[in-house]
């Protein structure tokens, strides 16, 4: 048996939205401009194929792992000065 998650950043979907006004939206897509190393969230269809390459036989090897797929977030965060 094997084991895995996906870790996913901030995403491109109604529920990131949920509790922002729509007239702050600009403005918050410029924030995450300045914050997400790739600068843009994601688009629901990248955490996703990340749970298709843990399904698929391609990972078959992989297990006890997390496959953070969030821009670089996590990375940023480890960089100390």
């Amino acid at each position: 048996m094997r084991v895995n998650a996906v870790v996913p950043g901030a995403t491109e979907t109604p529920l990131m939205w949920a509790n922002t006004d729509p007239k702050d939206r600009e403005r918050m897509h410029e924030v995450i401009k300045t914050e997400v190393p790739l600068g843009r969230l994601a688009d629901p269809e990248e955490p996703a194929e990340a749970v298709l390459w843990l399904l698929s036989n391609q990972s078959r090897y992989v297990t006890g792992s997390h496959l953070v797929v969030d821009g670089g977030i996590l990375a940023k965060a480890s960089i100390s000065f």
